[in-house]
């Protein structure tokens, strides 16, 4: 269209190197993998912010899906596979880390509001019409990428020595949900019946009566969140 012209953007040119980009972050998550610790993380993170960046970019030119022949030819084709992949790596890495949801919660929507800035700023700046749908979709993106990276950006922002304390377990559990298992273990801790997310080896490795370690870390934003250890 003429927008292209006065742009100046070359669709397929631009298409390529987004194709070739979503090639290049989804093999950044099999990295994470291999590196892992606080770098797997940080490289989850950034695939993330940077998949952001790009729909920010080229919004509001740019789609999730391109099903007709006239829109792959006036509209850009969104690189999803590497920012799917890392949502999913970031919320089944954080499965096993418990903490308070309420401050998830709020770290969350404090997120949103950030990341949602360079998003309002264009969308006020575009010349092209937007439908209300199309906002509040985007909107919602935002909630769930900041949502999905609460925990792995508290990991990478903890900098302090983790504190131990002990727990005797007293019951354990499984919740056999509809795609994956959630294994439980229960324990008397600070005077109270505690329920801990843990890994499906811990749990199988736990017996009713045995004493856990937990291990409880607090990130520069203010998070406490603990796991349990071997």
């Amino acid at each position: 269209g003429d927008w292209m012209k006065k742009k100046g953007f070359n669709i397929t040119k631009i298409n390529k190197n987004l194709k070739t980009t979503d090639s290049i972050l989804a093999f950044s998550n099999v990295a994470a993998y291999v590196i892992g610790g606080k770098i797997k993380f940080l490289i989850l993170i950034s695939i993330l912010l940077v998949t952001y960046a790009i729909y920010i970019r080229f919004y509001p030119y740019i789609y999730i899906e391109t099903r007709t022949k006239k829109e792959k030819g006036t509209a850009f084709q969104m690189p999803l596979a590497g920012a799917l992949i890392a949502i999913f790596s970031c919320l089944i890495a954080s499965k096993n880390i418990n903490c308070d949801f309420v401050n998830i919660i709020k770290i969350a929507f404090c997120l949103t509001a950030i990341l949602a800035v360079p998003y309002i700023i264009k969308s006020l700046r575009t010349e092209c019409p937007q439908r209300l749908g199309r906002k509040a979709s985007v909107i919602l993106a935002v909630l769930a990428i900041s949502f999905s990276i609460v925990l792995p950006l508290n990991i990478v922002l903890t900098f302090d020595k983790p504190v131990h304390e002990t727990v005797t377990i007293t019951d354990k559990d499984i919740n056999t949900g509809d795609n994956a298992n959630s294994y439980f273990l229960y324990g008397n801790w600070k005077g109270e019946e505690a329920e801990f997310s843990v890994s499906r080896s811990t749990y199988k490795e736990t017996s009713v009566g045995d004493v856990k370690k937990i291990c409880i870390r607090k990130s520069v934003l203010g998070l406490k969140y603990y796991t349990i250890h071997k």
